[in-house]
């Protein structure tokens, strides 16, 4: 069983981004993020995010929600909002990583995961085989598969190595 990464506190300039590695990010919302619906898929790297089809490999986020106020998701990890000078605020768009059962992932450390081609060889590569929202107990999986949780997220991940 594994557990999923640590906080960090990262600064930009003027912007600052409060990110829990692999467990949260809050930054300014790009216009390609605006434009997304509820279920919409992003790739999130370097700070920002690009629209994605959820289906594909390079999808790593799903938006779960825009509200403005909190995101009322516990496992909403990313999160893009804005303001001007005049004190007008976006939505805030609340995003949860992309987990996806039959989708290989690599489980290197501790995080961040990411999906990965089945067909990729590796000790840590699996494929999800069950989700479970609302607990942190690995013993929820079978006794052949492996699990990471996250206590925070109240996540179980169940997953086992590809079928080749």
């Amino acid at each position: 069983m594994r557990n999923f990464a640590a906080p960090a506190t990262v600064a930009l300039g003027a912007l600052s981004i409060t990110c829990l590695v692999g467990s949260g990010i809050a930054a300014a919302v790009p216009d390609s993020v605006e434009s997304l619906e509820v279920g919409d898929c992003i790739n999130y790297s370097d700070r920002s995010g690009t629209p994605a089809d959820c289906g594909s490999l390079e999808a790593n986020y799903r938006l779960v929600e825009k509200t403005y106020g909190e995101c009322s998701d516990p496992a909403a990890d990313v999160e893009f909002s804005t303001g001007d000078r005049n004190g007008d605020v976006s939505p805030t768009y609340c995003f949860v990583f992309d987990w996806r059962e039959g989708t290989c992932y690599d489980f290197t450390g501790n995080g961040p995961y990411h999906k990965v081609d089945c067909a990729v060889p590796g000790n840590e590569i699996g494929r999800v085989t069950a989700i479970h929202q609302g607990v942190a107990d690995s013993g929820l999986c079978g006794e052949r598969e492996d699990a990471v949780t996250n206590q925070r997220f109240q996540l179980t991940i169940c997953y086992v190595p590809p079928r080749r």
